[in-house]
Order: structure tokens, then C-alpha cells, then sequence
């Protein structure tokens, strides 16, 4: 999954996976995107664009995730995956069981739990 801060006040998603079906909800100030059987989709591609400031709560369960450009409050989450942030603002919580950890241009405070 790879999540981008733009200066849009719009969220834009790509996605594809070819099983399975992919379901997106949003209402007001959340918006979500997972796999319509809740089972994991290990084959899906997520490429998500974000207004900057939003806070950003994202999460893998066997994949990489990599976010940059999102300068508000950001969690990243993979089970089994490596996590990529750069240019991120407030705060940031990164936590992955498995994987490897990348943070760069981080202006906030950092939490790292591996």
C-alpha cells in the first residue's frame, strides 16, 4: 500500500487485486479501504492520495506500506511488512512485528515499535 499527502482536499484511490473484491466506505471525517471479504486480499495494490494534513491511520497484514507527504498525526501498522515514511509532520507511530522500519524527514515526535 502506498499512501501520498497532496495538497488536493480530495481522497483518490487505485486499487487492484485479482481475487476477490475490494470495498471502500467513507463517511464524513474516515475514510476505509479493505477487502470486501475481510479475509485479506494478497494479491491487492493500493496506491491512495490524501489531502497533507489529514491524520492517517493505515495498516497492512502481509505487505509493505509506504507513506509520504502526510504532515498530520500518522499510525502505520504492517504485521508482516516493511514500513516506509518520508516528509510526514505532527506525529508518527510506526509499529510492524515482521519487517523493517524506514523513516526519513519526520518534523514530530516518533514512536518506533518493532
Amino acid at each position: 500500500m502506498k499512501v501520498t499527502g497532496t495538497d488536493r482536499n480530495q481522497i483518490v484511490v487505485h486499487a487492484r487485486t485479482e481475487r476477490g473484491t475490494i470495498r471502500f466506505t467513507s463517511s464524513g471525517t474516515t475514510a476505509r479501504l479493505e477487502p470486501a471479504n475481510g479475509r485479506g486480499c494478497s494479491d491487492a495494490n493500493f496506491e491512495v492520495s490524501v489531502p497533507a494534513g489529514v491524520r492517517l491511520t493505515a495498516g497492512t497484514w502481509s505487505g509493505s506500506l509506504i507513506v509520504r507527504g502526510v504532515h498530520g498525526e500518522v499510525e502505520a501498522h504492517a504485521q508482516s511488512g516493511d514500513i516506509e515514511v518520508y516528509d510526514a509532520g505532527d506525529r508518527l507511530e510506526v509499529e510492524t512485528l515482521s519487517g523493517d522500519v524506514t523513516v526519513k524527514g519526520v518534523r514530530g515526535d516518533v514512536s518506533i515499535h518493532t
